[in-house]
């Protein structure tokens, strides 16, 4: 993708296809589209923007969760939102780098931030099916929400492989799995008290 050659709509669902189809190819087809380094930050905020709004619009739609009898749980607002997946895709993408990087990986941070990016535009795309499973059948949320989830890791754990050329994927799952329990501690500790907090009904 370069100014001369933009990636159209087509281009873009074909790659998302391709990525759901076959994670590992995806991976790769990302990282030989040649996206110049100042484009990356410009998809970062697309990225962090996208996701902000369908936060928005989810919480629009759907009742607050209750805290207790007599409370409900205050939602962080669309900027929070942003706030969080934007921190979350940079501290993935140095965890992913490192850690690859100390089990002798041969990926670049602009690789690896180039991969969390287009991971984000997948969870994305799940999102954007959730809201619409919400509505036409949303006693079946729960089971494409896991369904969802276990993919993404998977989606997650050929990125891995591919950008720091390891060839087994169970070596990778553990390893992530390891890094994304040591991140999520570490968010948790850094955005708690940004998430809100119960307050009266």
């Amino acid at each position: 993708m370069t100014p001369q050659n933009p990636m159209t709509f087509g281009d873009l669902t074909a790659l998302l296809r391709l990525t759901l189809a076959d994670p590992s190819a995806g991976a790769r087809a990302v990282l030989g589209m040649g996206v110049p380094r100042e484009h990356h930050w410009t998809l970062f905020l697309l990225a962090i923007v996208l996701s902000g709004a369908i936060y928005q619009a989810t919480a629009l739609v759907l009742p607050p969760p209750a805290a207790s009898e007599g409370e409900v749980v205050a939602m962080p607002s669309g900027f929070t939102a942003v706030a969080v997946v934007g921190g979350s895709i940079l501290l993935l993408a140095a965890a992913i780098n490192w850690i690859g990087r100390l089990a002798g990986g041969t990926g670049t941070l602009e690789d690896v931030l180039l991969l969390v990016i287009w991971f984000q535009f997948v969870q994305i795309s799940f999102a954007l099916v959730e809201m619409l499973v919400l509505f036409v059948a949303p006693f079946l949320s729960s089971v494409v929400l896991l369904a969802f989830a276990a993919y993404a890791i998977w989606v997650l754990t050929n990125f891995i492989a591919v950008v720091h050329g390891f060839q087994s994927l169970g070596r990778v799952f553990l390893g992530m799995a390891l890094a994304l329990f040591a991140l999520s501690f570490l968010v948790s500790l850094l955005l708690a008290p940004f998430l809100g907090a119960a307050t009266g009904a």
